[in-house]
């Protein structure tokens, strides 16, 4: 059964995928089983057909070993055959339907697949408004752009005590993530595993957030342009592994 244990101690990738915009082929399987993330997230904040969902795991399941978790930006993207889920919540939203709503519509069918889930709150940096995740939250949602709103934000979340937390720039946004904040949440959340992704699109910005704590980088829509780009950060992750040790 799935756990984040394994992970901790080291620098983590993960692949954040959206079928709606990818589709799995065989020179993808190929550039994945050579970059080798430690983990893959599927998910997309807008909706689509859920046999584009299907098509993608099946295909990733009979081609890799990596994990697949899923990262749904709705209730009904979770697949039987994910290893394990990452149980969202925007806490910073003004509409409870994206605080904990979801989670308890998705309980029942979680429950019933024994799959592993962890309850991540998903916090949204430097909001522009621009964002997917901003337009499907339809500007519901707190602007955290403060050294100090942040850091209460962390405070209250480890009273909380959360399995991961997630710290996003926002999905295609032009920001990308500061590693202040992401140093701020790792310093303070020392019990929960620390995602960081959204605007990143150079092994310099990656490389800074794993310095500033972060335990898992996340890419999407720079893979999703340039695939070749995971195996030069693969090679910074293990740069980064070998240079703590």
């Amino acid at each position: 059964m799935f756990d984040f244990d394994y992970l901790k101690g080291s620098k983590a990738l993960a692949l954040l995928l959206d079928p709606d915009k990818t589709v799995i082929d065989s020179s993808w399987v190929k550039i994945i089983q050579e970059a080798k993330p430690d983990l893959i997230l599927i998910g997309g904040s807008q909706p689509f057909a859920f046999s584009l969902l299907d098509s993608m795991v099946n295909i990733l399941k009979e081609n890799l070993s990596v994990p697949i978790i899923g990262f749904p930006g709705a209730v009904d993207q979770i697949h039987p055959k994910y290893d394990a889920l990452l149980a969202l919540s925007v806490v910073q939203s003004t509409d409870p339907n994206f605080i904990l709503a979801p989670i308890f519509q998705v309980a029942d069918l979680v429950a019933e697949l024994s799959m592993p889930s962890f309850f991540t709150p998903y916090i949204i940096l430097g909001t522009t408004g621009h964002t997917a995740v901003e337009r499907v939250l339809d500007k519901k949602i707190i602007s955290l752009s403060d050294a100090e709103i942040v850091k209460s934000y962390m405070l209250g979340l480890k009273i909380i005590r959360p399995a991961c937390v997630y710290l996003e720039a926002g999905s295609g946004s032009s920001q990308v993530l500061s590693s202040n904040y992401v140093k701020i949440a790792s310093d303070i959340l020392i019990h929960s595993y620390v995602f960081a992704g959204g605007g990143v699109r150079s092994i310099h910005h990656a490389m800074e957030l794993w310095r500033a704590g972060a335990d898992c980088l996340v890419v999407g829509n720079w893979i999703e342009e340039s695939p070749h780009a995971l195996m030069e950060l693969a090679r910074a992750r293990d740069f980064a592994n070998s240079s703590s040790n």
